[in-house]
């Protein structure tokens, strides 16, 4: 449907703050069940997004005809063997997540479609230029006892004008968003967990975060190239291990592994709550290595913002 993306995985070093404890040359792609095996003992997700269909779960777009500079309704639905799914499991106050970027990832959106008594899920979009863009859905099902995850994407044509592709800005530590200024510190590793730290001030004051669908803040983080997906949310806050299956051995979270981790994220909790315009959100990378361009979204004075910046993971 779009030109071809070639998967495009840099050999970099992290600069600045932001750093990686490794770096590699090559990665593979991914596959329908599984991503890199090094990072999936801690995957949390069916899918990296690259890919609508994976074990018989089918995102499938509505015929329809989308145009830049005015809203449209986009309609999907998930199938599973044919039958349109109509039982979701609510994950962060919603039961469908999707987010929409454009190739170049920019025109980053974050929305959350209304699903009708037949499966059929609307979404209500409205895309500034034309172009290929691409289509996550991050959604929860029940299978037997668990709640599983799945990550699918698909990509849409945009009528219109379209802009001339924007290159991703060199990675950096501090950026400022409507008018606040946000710090990033961490270590991004590629096969394993790792800490990314912001710290959001205005006016040289610490922020105080609201509740932004069910937690203090919202990480994607979306590759250059294959456009793989990974999201995010702080320390302390449910990652769904307890209830959702990692996919490339089978293995499940056992009531000893609920309990521990229960116990570390619920010290962390009381550390991000304590520090006033601080987050940590504990990082993963099922896909691998590569230049990624992260949406840092928060919610102060009962307004939503995103903080978009780049950063190699490695």
């Amino acid at each position: 449907m779009t030109t071809t993306r070639i998967l495009a995985i840099a050999a970099l070093a992290a600069t600045l703050t932001l750093t990686a404890c490794s770096s590699k040359s090559e990665e593979p792609a991914p596959t329908p069940t599984a991503t890199n095996a090094a990072a999936s003992d801690h995957a949390h997700a069916r899918g990296d997004g690259t890919i609508s269909a994976i074990q018989g779960v089918t995102l499938e777009l509505g015929t329809q005809t989308i145009a830049a500079g005015k809203s449209t309704d986009i309609t999907f639905k998930i199938t599973r063997g044919g039958e349109t799914i109509t039982d979701f499991v609510e994950s962060h106050t919603k039961k469908m997540h999707v987010v929409i970027v454009r190739e170049d990832l920019t025109g980053y959106q974050h929305l959350h479609p209304v699903m009708a008594a037949d499966g059929i899920w609307t979404l209500p979009v409205k895309f500034a230029t034309g172009g290929n863009y691409h289509i996550v859905s991050d959604f929860k099902i029940t299978e037997g006892a668990l709640d599983v995850n799945y990550v699918l994407g698909t990509d849409v044509i945009v009528d219109g004008e379209q802009t001339a592709s924007v290159a991703l800005p060199a990675p950096a530590d501090r950026i400022e968003v409507d008018g606040f200024v946000i710090s990033i510190s961490g270590a991004l590793p590629a096969t394993e967990h790792g800490m990314l730290m912001a710290t959001v001030t205005k006016d040289g004051v610490p922020v105080t975060f609201e509740e932004y669908l069910g937690t203090t803040g919202h990480l994607v983080a979306i590759r250059e190239g294959d456009l793989a997906y990974a999201h995010m949310h702080p320390s302390g806050h449910d990652h769904g291990s307890a209830e959702t299956e990692t996919i490339s051995d089978g293995a499940t979270a056992t009531s000893e592994m609920e309990t521990e981790m229960g116990t570390q994220e619920s010290t962390e909790s009381a550390m991000d709550h304590s520090m006033p315009g601080m987050i940590h959100f504990d990082t993963e990378f099922p896909t691998g290595a590569g230049t990624y361009k992260f949406f840092f979204q928060f919610q102060v004075d009962g307004k939503v913002h995103t903080a978009e910046f780049v950063a190699i993971v490695g």
